[in-house]
């Protein structure tokens, strides 16, 4: 795990090789901000084609415990807006799963969520043209022979109906996502944000990514072995307040859990982050019913290093 860091035009680097943890730090980080924003953000996952898990679930089930618990959609939902990978079937050909999915889009559409548009619909019928960007690269480089690195590239914003005077829009964070591939083999998938909710939306956005990733990578004959997503401001989305009530226990299960994960073993970033969660719930993060500097080790998730019954 490599710590976040600052270069000298402030873009803030999360480096990592798991999803969970990768997000965990940048919702602890957002929390940290006086006003729970981080401006820019870049994330990098790597080691995505190798056999080793790339979530810990317990950050997850937490995440989408205090999402539920909110009225808000979980992760998975999220992620399926970008790619709707229960549709998938990776033995039938692309065509199957366009014509699926479309064919679903009068009934997806009827989510009030929805009525602006959907990520992987803006990929599939875009513009006045309706243009299947994702059908459009892939043929252009495997039958066609086009291997110019540009091309694998798809839109999301369209000026002709994003481009509004709402003082609050939502759809969409996500402008544009792009494929490169690189190494012997691999690809990496690329997105680019021009705002993001890092507790709502994050999570669900980077899985949606990765699965995105994964077809076009499947479809090329390539490794999805690389997650880049940049995004212009990060935003906490939710009001501190949201868990500094006592009734709000979900909540400050999932900074208290989170934080747990992911500084267990590193001092110095615990101490970064004491004084403002002292300040933020009143108590030691590693203890429910005090303030202490005793270490937690009894982690809830046996897959942890830290695990001990």
């Amino acid at each position: 795990m490599r710590t976040p860091t600052m270069n000298p035009k402030n873009l803030i680097l999360f480096d990592d090789t798991n999803v969970s943890r990768c997000w965990a730090r940048i919702f602890l980080e957002s929390l940290a901000r006086p006003k729970g924003e981080i401006v820019p953000v870049l994330l990098t996952i790597r080691g995505l084609g190798e056999e080793v898990p790339i979530e810990i679930s317990g950050i997850r089930q937490l995440l989408d415990k205090d999402l539920a618990a909110k009225g808000k959609f979980l992760s998975s939902t999220v992620a399926s807006t970008i790619f709707p990978i229960s549709m998938w079937n990776p033995k039938l050909n692309r065509q199957e799963l366009f014509d699926r999915y479309l064919g679903t889009l009068k009934q997806l559409k009827k989510c009030k969520q929805n009525h602006k548009g959907i990520y992987f619909e803006r990929l599939l019928k875009h513009g006045p043209t309706e243009c299947n960007q994702l059908d459009f690269f892939l043929r252009s480089r495997l039958e066609n022979g086009n291997h110019r690195r540009s091309v694998l590239q798809a839109a999301i914003v369209d000026p002709i109906k994003d481009l509004t005077n709402q003082p609050v829009r939502g759809f969409p964070c996500l402008q544009q996502v792009s494929f490169v591939p690189f190494g012997d083999g691999e690809l990496a998938v690329n997105g680019f944000y021009g705002s993001q909710y890092v507790y709502e939306k994050a999570y669900g956005n980077y899985i949606g990514l990765i699965n995105l990733g994964r077809f076009i990578a499947h479809e090329m004959k390539l490794r999805l072995t690389q997650l880049n997503c940049f995004t212009g401001i990060a935003t906490l989305g939710v009001p501190k307040k949201a868990w500094k009530t006592s009734q709000e226990k979900s909540g400050r299960s999932l900074v208290k859990w989170v934080r747990n994960k992911v500084y267990l073993h590193s001092n110095r970033l615990l101490a970064e982050m004491d004084n403002h969660l002292r300040q933020l719930f009143g108590l030691c993060p590693f203890s429910a019913n005090q303030l202490d500097d005793t270490l937690c080790r009894n982690c809830i998730d046996s897959t942890c290093s830290g695990y001990s019954n």
